[in-house]
């Protein structure tokens, strides 16, 4: 029997950043990563395969730079996990002790119940490059490509298949979302509504509020049946509703677990929620709760908005004249619960930062007075920075 000090199951973004803190924690001991595909992918950079990097190739995270650090890494599927014996068993029966184990399975694609999401050419993201490959060899002779689910991954993935069409058959591209907007879960509604006109203009037709009924076919996939009677044509469906907790080795180790929570968690532990994405030409990008979440979590909430120039002056190359950010503030203490951004490529910072302040409990007031680093190429105007602005808007509203 093999043995390890520190067994890392999973290869992908969890497992990754576990095994690169155990190097810089503890570089003599030893290390096993764990996982069952070929090679790892970068998880978020999956859409971009089809459209940007035209390649599945590019998108690979290579072995190389744990390999020359000594880690292990064991290319098999886990079969069973004894956490008292501290025993890994694999599929061919080989097995691997341990001294510590981090499991860092992640998720996996959710698939609906929905009759002939098991056709050809029918797809779901996994983060396996040879079958992110297979979906490629399917998308580049199609003219009709159904994408079912409105989330990040559906907005993505139709958008980087619109833009295969410079590369491939043109391309008849359909995303259908039961929700009345597209990332209507993370997304104020005025930034979910951007991002349709977005996909509109790169040639993708958006079709919310409605709900797929079936998948038609005998043995390979024609159409897209709707629950309004509608029928789509469709060469290739990709399925990118959102996915589940890979909880199958945790449960079967003892662990509390359940299908849609994943691993119940100390209670010291928890997530706030930061998105980014961009979408055409706009990025959008979110900390937190949205204000039809606070609604439901009965918080009230102060609502404070700046829109600038992403750049300044607005007149410079590329400058996004009508960058927004829009933040949510306790009304009992004027703590942020939440932000949202719409513009260029600094969306993404700015949402980092608002996550930051949420995890500070930092006020609308403690926003307002912050100093911020500013530059003509890389931020808006020093007195009309987007977060700066909009937590004053907030306090004037109070004051009201």
């Amino acid at each position: 029997m093999n043995s390890t000090d520190i067994a890392v199951i999973g290869g992908s973004a969890a497992g990754l950043a576990a095994v690169a803190g155990l190097l810089r924690r503890h570089p003599n001991k030893k290390i096993t990563m764990i996982r069952d595909v070929s090679q790892t992918v970068v998880p978020c950079g999956i859409p971009y395969v089809y459209g940007t990097l035209k390649t599945v190739s590019k998108n690979i995270i290579p072995d190389t730079m744990m390999e020359q650090a000594g880690v292990n890494i064991i290319k098999k599927h886990v079969n069973k996990l004894d956490r008292k014996t501290k025993i890994i068993t694999f599929d061919d029966g080989e097995t691997l002790s341990y001294e510590k184990m981090i499991l860092s399975t992640g998720s996996k694609p959710f698939v609906p119940p929905i009759p002939g999401a098991t056709l050809d050419n029918v797809f779901c993201i996994q983060k396996d490059p040879a079958y992110l490959q297979c979906i490629y060899d399917a998308l580049h002779p199609a003219s009709n490509i159904v994408v079912i689910g409105g989330g990040f991954i559906g907005v993505e993935m139709a958008e980087q298949i619109a833009k295969m069409a410079d590369h491939s058959t043109a391309k008849n591209i359909r995303l259908v979302e039961m929700m009345p907007r597209c990332l209507m879960l993370a997304c104020e509604d005025e930034f979910c509504l951007i991002a349709e006109k977005e996909l509109e203009a790169e040639g993708v037709q958006v079709m919310t509020n409605s709900q797929v009924k079936a998948i038609h076919g005998e043995t390979k996939v024609t159409e897209v049946e709707l629950a309004n009677g509608e029928r789509l044509a469709a060469d290739v469906v990709v399925i990118g509703i959102g996915a589940a907790p890979n909880i199958d080795l945790a449960v079967d180790a003892g662990l509390t677990a359940d299908p849609r929570n994943g691993v119940k968690p100390r209670k010291t532990l928890g997530a706030l929620g930061a998105f980014a994405t961009k979408v055409g030409k706009r990025s959008i990008a979110a900390a937190g709760l949205t204000t039809q979440a606070a609604k439901q979590e009965n918080v009230e909430v102060i609502v404070g908005e700046a829109i600038a120039s992403n750049m300044h002056p607005a007149s410079l190359p590329n400058a996004i004249a009508d960058m927004k950010v829009k933040l949510l503030f306790r009304k009992d203490n004027q703590q942020i619960v939440g932000g949202h951004v719409c513009g260029g490529d600094s969306s993404a910072e700015l949402a980092n930062a608002i996550s930051v302040a949420i995890q500070a409990k930092q006020t609308a007031h403690d926003l307002s007075v912050m100093q911020y680093a500013t530059h003509p190429l890389l931020t808006a105007s020093p007195v009309m920075y987007q977060l700066m602005v909009a937590a004053d808007n907030a306090l004037a509203a109070t004051d009201q």
